[in-house]
Formats: C-alpha cells, structure tokens, sequence
C-alpha cells in the first residue's frame, strides 16, 4: 500500500485534503477512487485512508484506521557526514535514513565540498521519500552544516564516537554497550592528519573497515551498517547447527 508523509495532525474518521504534491504522486501511481493508502506524520502511528474524491489537483481522503508502528531502532545513531559531491550526498542521505540514522550533520572540512542554501530543502525531501518506501515514521533529522571543530566542541555527549581512517587498524568492540553512537565520516580524500588527529584529542576512537579505501559514500554506508549490526537493530540468528 503506498505510504505518504504529511506534515499536519491525523486522527481516525476524518476527512482530509491532501497536499498537491502528494495529489501528484497518485496521478503517478495512477490510484482510483475507493483505493486506500497509508498517511503518516511522523509520529508512532501512521493512519489508513480511503480515496473520496479524485480531482486534477484535488484529492479528499478519510482516516479509517491508526496503528501503532514498532520499526524505530532502539539505537540513538548520528552521522557526522562530510560534504561531497551532491549525487553521491544524495545517496547517503537516502541510505543513512533507510538504516535508521537519527540525525545527520553536514560536516565542513579543509577537503569537503561546497554547499548552496537550496541543499538543505532537497535532502529534507529525500528524507521524506525514504521514509515513505521504506516503512519508517520517524523522520530523520538534518541539521545545518557545521565546521568539523565546531562538532568536535557541539557533540561531546554520544557515549561512542567513531571516526572511519583507512589508516588505523582498530576494530569496533562487540563488548562495548552503547545506546548513543556518533559516526564521523571524511570527504573524498578523507580527512588530513590533522583532522584525525583533533577528533582522537575530543575522544574520537578511529576504525578502519577492511583492507580496501572505500570511497566516501560506500564508507559512510558500510559504516552505518556495522554500527546497527553490533549495536542496533540488524539481528542475525543462529539455526540449530549454530550456522548464521
């Protein structure tokens, strides 16, 4: 059932006009009258809804049903992202949210690129469309971008904050327990030493993942994804061989 994402209160049996970017996206689908889909508003419940009228740039809906949706990952997760080119920054905003990522902070460094006000509104978008396909209701959240020192004196709360170097052959401790983890991830060129060197003083544990340089974008991923797989939500059972 297509989801969509509204940014106003919903409750059971009201009538609602939905917004014209929205009307748009069911001519795309090409939904009828009497088909339903599901509104959420970022909120825990997201809400079943019936297609009343079908106009050109008019579409009236009503709530049915609410449900309590459980799919937020216990894990406070931040990504401390700096800035790339802008497709591949699309990607990892649309990835990091997928993986449950909490807040992402645009991050300036000496080696990162340069941004344009209408960035911001673009990814706050991508955010919205992803959390549209992939059954997320919390929105995640993007921040202003910030200098990396200014992170460095802003965010000293997360109980683990980890920092990807290529150059430092450390592993994640699966024994560590923490609830509230911040991933700083470098530029095309990664961070300089000097960088790497400033996050260690403020606490920063680097990690390396494998023998390989990852580009920024496929870091920042795979990075993400360890993260939910020792501290999150990615659970892997064993059968009764004991195999995966």
């Amino acid at each position: 059932m297509p989801r969509f994402y509204v940014n106003f209160p919903l409750e059971e049996s009201i009538k609602i006009e939905l917004p014209l970017n929205i009307v748009r996206h069911l001519q795309v689908l090409r939904l009828k009258l009497n088909e339903e889909i599901t509104l959420f508003n970022g909120g825990e419940y997201e809400y079943s809804a019936i297609i009343l009228s079908l106009e050109r740039k008019k579409v009236t809906v009503q709530i049915l049903k609410s449900y309590k949706v459980h799919n937020n990952s216990q894990l406070k997760l931040t990504l401390a992202m700096a800035i790339i080119a802008n497709d591949k920054m699309d990607l990892i905003i649309q990835k990091a949210t997928e993986l449950g990522v909490n807040e992402i902070i645009p991050i300036i460094s000496e080696r990162s690129q340069k941004i344009n006000s209408k960035r911001l509104e673009h990814w706050q978008k991508i955010i919205i469309s992803s959390c549209e396909q992939c059954g997320r209701n919390s929105l995640t959240t993007i921040q202003q971008p910030i200098a990396l020192k200014q992170l460095f004196i802003d965010y000293k709360n997360p109980e683990l904050k980890l920092v990807l170097s290529p150059h430092d052959n450390n592993d994640i401790n699966s024994k560590v327990i923490a609830n509230d983890i911040l991933l700083l991830v470098g530029p095309e060129g990664g961070f300089t030493n000097a960088e790497i060197k400033s996050a260690k003083l403020y606490a920063y544990k680097t990690i390396k993942l494998g023998e390989n340089i990852l580009r920024a974008e496929t870091a920042a991923i795979a990075g993400l994804s360890v993260i939910q797989t020792i501290f999150g939500s990615f659970k892997f059972k064993e059968d009764g061989d004991g195999k995966n």
